[in-house]
């Protein structure tokens, strides 16, 4: 980011349709910091505001009904918080790529004004560090040159709207009077770093809101296209655009051109499109909206020269008629809530679990270390090191062409199946079933716009769906992608490897993926072995958590020694080899028609990275499957299928055994890797033979390293033998697993992960105690996020905690549900099930 616009503004309340106008004046004007006094916000309430867009809020509420002020930082601000401190004012002191920053607002008092900004300048001279910004409502003229009077150069800053050639900023109607009590101020050391300032007029409160835009650098930052749906908001347009795709392909559709190129072609053509309805849209809104605020301005002026009464009533009728202009605005906006709001159904409960759960911060990336382990903050050199990072891990590796042995292949009739032609109906079949309000892909293309014009849009994807599948043919913004790094639980942000790459791929490629995934789904159950379990249909994740538990209960009540060996998979999705995955589906004999979809898909892929909002230059994709495609967990699915095979298949040691036949050896769901054994030497030796041999082959490797093992019955002297030899991480105690912490013991196992969930429940109902939920959505938030943790407990462990931990349990969520009060409801209505006219709760002791 290379400039910094400030927003400086007294908002005297924050009511709904106010804060809807000054965020809507802050996206006109590309506001990045919002600076408000006198926010009138009581103590211990919700949130100042409820927009993700400003997720960095720095508030101080004060005592009073008049007092309070805040600092918002938008989201796509880098901004590296150092320290903050709260009174009646607040500072904070950061950084904003590599340039030290201090932020201080204020809201002075009417009594002993003076003294006031003078101690808080001395504070300031004692905190601030690099450039500094001081704003807010001063409650005092600090243009007078007098020697009494406290100014601008006694405080040794400056003001930055100093040249305006109108510097009033507040109007009292009582007085009918003009002055100027609010400010931006800066120091001195940083006026160089000024490029240009606005007063707008006083129509928000009764205080005229200051901009100031700062140059903290030279870069410019980029702006990124995606579709908007209020190109379709009146029938006219939508029905310009529906034209607009005809015309296109009834004079571009000539067969002279693949269907591909054609399809590439029409979407820019069509953004051109939706861009030019877009702006028409904005700038005849703008328009009549700033022709109103310059007549504001213009009887403001008049007010102020004549300060006659009469036109001070004008003013009046003329804010109020911005104020209804605005409010028109707002009531389609909260309509077109409602109505997304309504879309997901009556029993829908999308909108509560947003509120209720902790809203994370976007990602923003302010420091990484480099390869020789130096910490960087710089926006270049942290899409640097991003860059690099991802161009390592994406980097081809040399697999050896060996024959890939596998169990299962697909028969003659599925093949067929596979590899039939892509038909409309499934098409629209999987449009239907796409997910609004996702990321789109580079192209900016929404889910919303392939349901919107679906019918227009379905004969001619089939067509290059089909030039795709059965000639091999793969339009060229497939093969771009954006990456987005997530950062992953638990993980420090300042390592490139703690975050997860997310693929953004465009919609077009999703849809098509997902036809074949419909398709592969089906083919999957007959061709992976029955000990993995992750995507395949008919398999469950609680399955594999069973297989482990009543290995260990069997263990301990035989006495017989068992290991448990858990592989930590580097990198899974990110180091599949592309030749490994082609020639693994020509041995599975998936057909001709997927197998060279798969090899022409994952040719001469490139991806760029996005780093604090910005995109990083292109690099080349050699390696893995695209984390965000739907075809990619059933692919890796067939990946490592191989690897299990032959785990299966070594006969030089054996799984734990219960019974005569039954042997549990291996658990797989997707990379998490469970291995059981009675002989642990011989396993560990035969495993890193095998794990080596299937590196060489697929490019998949295993950390050994952040492997653990666990085991049971073994003595002490030779557990350590065995992890001095082998080099795993030994889990002494406990080990985790598909969100399941696993003890030695049954018993433990059950007691501490029944434990720690409660625990974990306590804290979230803790947490909800300043939610304003009433006895229903009570029951709702209980029943969508306390009682599926419950469930997935229930169903993934084989005993239960004692009756009498189950009725605590009972009693502390039903008074949870009464809101602490007494009982208005009876038990027996909340707990029966909705379709006998109860509220169909769900208690522990019930499930």
């Amino acid at each position: 980011m290379g400039d910094l616009t400030i927003l400086a503004l007294n908002i005297n309340g924050m009511a709904d349709l106010k804060i809807y106008r000054m965020l809507k004046m802050a996206k006109e004007c590309r506001i990045n910091v919002i600076m408000l006094s006198e926010t009138h916000k009581k103590r211990g309430r919700d949130k100042l505001i409820k927009d993700k867009t400003w997720n960095r809020i720095y508030e101080s509420r004060g005592t009073g009904n008049s007092q309070g002020v805040a600092i918002l930082i938008n989201e796509n601000v880098p901004f590296q918080e150092l320290d903050v401190q709260r009174d009646r004012e607040v500072f904070v002191k950061g950084k904003i790529n590599q340039v030290k920053i201090t932020l201080a607002v204020i809201y002075a008092p009417n009594r002993n004004t003076k003294q006031y900004i003078l101690n808080t300048k001395k504070k300031l001279d004692n905190y601030a560090e690099g450039t500094l910004i001081w704003a807010g409502d001063f409650n005092l003229d600090l243009t007078k040159k007098n020697k009494k009077a406290i100014n601008v150069n006694k405080l040794n800053m400056v003001d930055v709207h100093a040249n305006q050639s109108i510097r009033d900023t507040f109007y009292s109607a009582r007085h009918n009077k003009f002055s100027c009590i609010d400010y931006i101020l800066l120091n001195k050391a940083s006026i160089a770093q000024i490029k240009k300032v606005e007063r707008k007029p006083i129509f928000l409160s009764d205080h005229s809101p200051l901009i100031a835009t700062l140059g903290l650098s030279n870069e410019i930052s980029q702006r990124i296209w995606r579709y908007n749906s209020v190109v379709t908001g009146k029938d006219e347009y939508k029905l310009k655009l529906q034209e607009e795709i005809k015309e296109y392909y009834r004079i571009n559709d000539n067969g002279e051109l693949s269907k591909t190129v054609v399809w590439d072609s029409f979407k820019s053509v069509l953004r051109g499109q939706c861009f030019s309805i877009e702006s028409y849209i904005r700038k005849s809104w703008r328009e009549k909206r700033e022709k109103c605020i310059k007549e504001i301005e213009s009887i403001q002026e008049q007010l102020r020269i004549t300060r006659r009464r009469n036109i001070n009533s004008i003013l009046r009728q003329k804010k109020k008629e911005l104020e209804l202009m605005d409010e028109v605005q707002w009531n389609k906006m909260r309509q077109s809530v409602r109505q997304r709001i309504n879309g997901w159904g009556t029993k829908s409960m999308k909108q509560m679990v947003r509120y209720l759960k902790r809203r994370k911060e976007k990602s923003c990336i302010t420091k990484l270390k480099d390869k020789n382990g130096l910490v960087k903050d710089g926006r270049k050199e942290l899409e640097e090191i991003m860059r690099d990072f991802y161009r390592e891990l994406y980097q081809k590796e040399q697999v050896n062409n060996e024959e890939i042995k596998i169990g299962n292949k697909v028969n003659e009739e599925d093949k067929i199946m596979l590899n039939d032609e892509i038909t409309q109906e499934e098409v629209i079949q999987v449009i239907k079933g796409l997910k609004q309000y996702k990321a789109p892909g580079i192209d900016g293309y929404t889910a919303e716009f392939y349901k919107t014009f679906m019918h227009e849009l379905v004969p001619y994807m089939a067509e290059m769906f089909n030039e795709v599948y059965m000639r091999g043919i793969v339009p060229e913004t497939w093969k771009l992608s954006e990456i987005i790094p997530v950062l992953k639980p638990d993980r420090q942000p300042e390592l490139p490897e703690s975050y997860r790459p997310i693929s953004l791929v465009n919609q077009d490629y999703k849809i098509f993926m997902k036809i074949i995934a419909n398709r592969l789904e089906i083919i999957l159950p007959k061709i992976i072995g029955e000990d993995q379990y992750g995507f395949v249909k008919g398999r469950s994740i609680s399955e594999p958590i069973r297989n482990v538990v009543n290995a260990i209960s069997h263990a301990t009540k035989t006495k017989r020694k068992l290991s448990i060996l858990k592989l930590d998979v580097y990198k899974a999705f990110d180091k599949v080899n592309h030749e490994y995955l082609y020639r693994l589906c020509k041995e599975l004999n998936l057909g001709n028609n997927f197998c060279e979809m798969i090899k022409n898909v994952y040719r001469e892929n490139t991806a760029c990275i996005r780093v604090n909002g910005q995109r990083t230059e292109n690099i080349q994709i050699e390696n893995g499957t695209k984390q965000g495609c739907p075809l990619s967990p059933m692919l890796f699915a067939l990946v490592i299928e191989p690897l299990a095979y032959k785990i299966r298949m070594d006969e030089t040691w054996e799984g734990y055994k219960i019974g005569r036949k039954e042997e549990l050896r291996l658990n797989l769901y997707v990379d998490d890797a469970i291995i059981l054994t009675q002989r642990p030497r011989e396993m560990i030796k035969s495993m890193k033979i095998i794990l080596s041999e299937f590196k060489k082959v697929s490019g998949l490797s295993v950390n050994m390293e952040k492997s653990e093992i666990l085991f049971i019955n073994t003595p002490p002297k030779e557990q350590l033998e065995i992890r001095k030899e082998s080099g795993l991480k030994l889990g002494i105690k406990k080990m985790k697993y598909l969100g399941i912490w696993i003890f030695k013991t049954l018993d433990k196992t059950i007691d501490g992960n029944y434990r720690m969930a409660w625990k974990r429940m306590l804290k979230q109902m803790s947490r909800w105690k300043n939610k304003n939920l009433r006895q229903m959505s009570r029951i709702r938030a209980l029943k969508i996020l306390i009682i599926p943790k419950m469930m997935y407990l229930f169903q993934a462990l084989p005993g239960i905690p004692p009756m009498a931990k189950l009725k605590e349990w009972d009693r502390k969520l039903n008074y949870w549900v009464e809101g602490g009060k007494r009982p208005r409801v009876r038990k027996k209505l909340i707990i029966a099930k909705e379709m006998k006219g109860g509220w169909g709760l769900s208690m522990p002791r019930a499930i």
